[in-house]
């Protein structure tokens, strides 16, 4: 019953907890799902939004340079439009242009200037090992060959956290030496295998570019942060860039406002020659907070129900053994699947009753509760002894005990006999040697038993409280035995002293 109860128990909780992690996994599964799609998608889509609007700047600006015939209608006009810019687009910090990537010409094409503009002028690009510009020569030379816009950092500049937004100028050339715009300007290290397109007639003219301010992206107060506020998540925002450039140099730390858990969600941030990454977490992990008491309430229920069930287990194998105790196993049986009568005949059974002398005048000398007390303590006896010897008790009637061999299971009559005989001898010394602490003074106990063997038919009386009984002569007579027998001697008839080889057929005496 025990190793039944462990393995339900094992069974039922394997599953139990196995429910348990396959919901929280499902509810990790959705909460990733939403921190990916609605959350991080969110985000990301402002700091797209930021770049676009700002990359609409720059190639604002470069519209306008190419529409200008020289670099002195540019000089007077750059100004004016530069303001325009920064006033439509509040998220640029400065527009430039940078002919050759020489950093401003007089100063005349950054607008509006900056303390250390006269440090970066005529700061060139396309010379080798520059580091006048905090820029990444090979990566934007890359860039400039592809003639498109694209951005740059982010990096500080100027005490700004910011990136820049770049459109490499190409325009229409006769030659190589032309002077594109009037502008006067040459570059000696800008070779001709770089700087000229003979395929398309084109020559590069230098870089119109606008610094855009990402101050609220590092600082925390980028307003694509706010949707982040109620749901305590733990964000990183990093550009990967440079690993496209240089497989051994880890990506720039943007924003990040605390320690992610082992297993974030990860949203790509692509644009133009942008690589960003955001990563994000709860706080508290993805793992549920009710996962851990669904498992311990799943172990504890499943303990208590398994307790519970060994417990009926228990009371049953109980009620089970009481109830064998009181009918034969085949009677039970038949109780249990059959509702016709039963009965059986045996040819040849040896019974035996036994009966308190003088039961009557006892029981008048002590209480009923004594008596009751004297009749169990004795009964206790008899039934040990036998189950000692093999012997089935059929019943007790008050003072009268009643027993069998050879039913209800049949068996040879000579081994009945002799095993009713050797249980009536120990059940005499026993009584001999029964003293209860409560009988009056000068009474001991002392019974009267009486042997037959014949045949008999048993059954069961009765639907309430059904009771196994013998029928026919030999119960009869076994009992006759009994009443006409004495005190402490075994009445044995001449049928079961022959059949159990005894040497007497008379009474046996108790020594």
């Amino acid at each position: 019953m025990l190793a039944y109860s462990s393995i339900l128990f094992a069974v039922l909780a394997s599953l139990g907890i196995f429910v348990c992690i396959y919901m929280s996994e499902q509810a990790v599964f959705q909460a990733k799902n939403i921190a990916s799609f609605n959350y991080g998608a969110s985000v990301a889509n402002e700091i797209t939004s930021l770049l676009i609007s700002c990359e609409s700047g720059v190639n604002a600006l470069t519209a306008h340079i190419v529409a200008t015939k020289s670099c002195h209608e540019l000089q007077s006009t750059f100004v004016n439009f530069s303001t325009s810019i920064l006033s439509f687009y509040p998220n640029i910090n400065r527009v430039e242009l940078d002919i050759y990537d020489i950093v401003a010409v007089n100063g005349s094409y950054v607008y509006p200037s900056f303390p250390n503009e006269s440090l970066l002028i005529g700061c060139n690009l396309l010379t080798p090992n520059q580091t006048c510009y905090p820029i990444d020569r090979e990566k934007e030379l890359i860039q400039i060959r592809k003639k498109r816009t694209f951005f740059s950092g982010p990096f500080d500049v100027d005490g700004i956290f910011g990136i820049f937004a770049l459109h490499p100028l190409w325009l229409p050339s006769a030659t190589f030496d032309t002077d594109l715009m009037d502008c006067g300007v040459s570059n000696p290290d800008c070779e001709e295998s770089f700087c000229w397109d003979g395929e398309n007639r084109m020559k590069y003219f230098g870089m119109a570019g606008s610094l855009i301010k990402l101050d609220s992206l590092k600082d925390g107060t980028f307003n694509g942060y706010h949707i982040l506020n109620g749901y305590s998540y733990r964000l990183r925002v990093q550009d990967l860039s440079l690993e496209d450039y240089n497989s051994d140099m880890g990506g720039l730390i943007i924003y990040s406002n605390g320690e992610l858990n082992s297993d974030p969600v990860v949203v790509e941030i692509t644009y133009d020659n942008i690589k960003w990454q955001l990563e994000l977490s709860p706080e508290s992990g993805w793992v549920p907070a009710w996962e851990t008491p669904c498992i311990i309430f799943v172990v504890v229920s499943t303990l208590i129900f398994s307790l519970g069930h060994l417990r009926i287990l228990c009371l049953k194998e109980k009620h089970s053994s009481v109830l064998k105790s009181m009918l034969p196993e085949n009677a039970i049986k038949h109780l249990q699947t059959e509702t016709s009568l039963f009965a059986e005949q045996f040819e040849f059974v040896t019974i035996l009753f036994a009966d308190i002398v003088d039961y009557t005048l006892l029981a008048s000398m002590i209480t009923p509760i004594q008596v009751v007390s004297l009749l169990d303590e004795l009964y206790i006896t008899f039934d040990m002894l036998a189950k000692k010897h093999g012997v089935y008790k059929v019943e007790t009637i008050g003072d009268s005990y009643m027993c069998s061999t050879g039913c209800p299971v049949a068996e040879d009559a000579h081994i009945a006999a002799k095993r009713m005989i050797n249980f009536a001898k120990d059940l005499l010394l026993s009584v001999k040697n029964f003293h209860p602490n409560f009988l009056p003074a000068g009474f001991k106990v002392e019974v009267r038993v009486g042997v037959h063997s014949g045949p008999c038919v048993a059954g069961i009386i009765g639907k309430v409280m059904p009771r196994y009984c013998l029928f026919g002569d030999t119960v009869n007579t076994a009992a006759r035995m009994e009443s006409n027998g004495e005190p402490m001697r075994i009445h044995m008839s001449q049928l079961t002293g022959s059949t159990s080889n005894s040497n007497s057929i008379e009474a046996l005496t108790l020594i």
